[in-house]
């Protein structure tokens, strides 16, 4: 990829959230000074910023899923995307506060009163925000099979599924509950995969000392089958809107099988 030096600099110059991304994906960098850099995030920036303001509870804003946009769980996957490493301390206070607090008795996650089941999107959501900082516990493994169980005939998900719905696909209706939900299972954070924090170079899931490969812990025919679903959902969504796809394609950059 060609990339003017005017740009480049511009941004180096900017948040180490950016700046490490720039040097991993643009320079060439080497791995050590990429690492070294990511690590700033934590000190200063807009990662530092958000930190700062975690309450000693382990939360933002009071609450796990609401309010929504500020709370922990929309706090962390910014910080999943701003790379900020797993083992900070805060990072793991919160992702205990996630999965101890919602974990439901199907597999799921559920911070909701007013449902019997583990929600798809949260599920989604947290998984990634646990895998992605390589949170260690066997209940990880489960919200994966959650997940999985969870995969309409057609490849996509459904928050609905629980009301009836019988379709991942958007067939020409207005129809979020369709697209975000199986973005939200497909999409792949900047510097991990859904399930890249099953990895290890020893090829094991550093789950609770489990070693299977994590080819057959995710399944990676359920991911594929997925596919068609999620991109079909893209530009639906943004035909019914009756806006650009690509308005809606762009929320699929970094999203992709494992």
């Amino acid at each position: 990829m060609m990339i003017s030096k005017s740009v480049l600099d511009w941004l180096l110059a900017g948040d180490p959230s950016i700046r490490w991304q720039t040097l991993r994906d643009l320079t060439g960098a080497n791995p050590k000074t990429v690492e070294s850099e990511r690590r700033k995030a934590v000190r200063s920036g807009w990662a530092a910023r958000l930190l700062s303001l975690q309450d000693q509870g382990g939360r933002w804003a009071g609450g796990l899923y609401t309010p929504k946009w500020k709370s922990t769980t929309y706090t962390m996957l910014l910080l999943r995307d701003l790379g900020v490493p797993g083992d900070d301390p805060k990072i793991r206070q919160a992702c205990k506060q996630l999965l101890e607090k919602g974990f439901y008795s199907d597999g799921g996650i559920n911070y909701s009163f007013s449902m019997n089941c583990g929600e798809t999107c949260v599920t989604g959501m947290v998984l990634s925000i646990l895998s992605c900082f390589e949170y260690r516990d066997d209940r990880v493994r489960l919200l994966a099979e959650h997940l999985l169980k969870e995969q309409m005939p057609d490849g996509g998900w459904n928050c609905q599924r629980h009301r009836g719905a019988t379709h991942g696909r958007n067939r020409g209706r207005t129809d979020d509950a369709l697209f975000v939900s199986t973005q939200v299972a497909l999409r792949r954070p900047a510097g991990a995969g859904l399930f890249s924090g099953f990895r290890r170079k020893t090829g094991s899931t550093g789950l609770g000392g489990n070693r299977t490969r994590p080819e057959e812990a995710v399944k990676e025919r359920h991911l594929a089958a997925a596919e068609p679903a999620f991109r079909e959902n893209i530009f639906r969504a943004g035909e019914n809107r009756k806006t650009e796809p690509l308005e809606y394609a762009s929320c699929a950059q970094g999203a992709s099988m494992v």
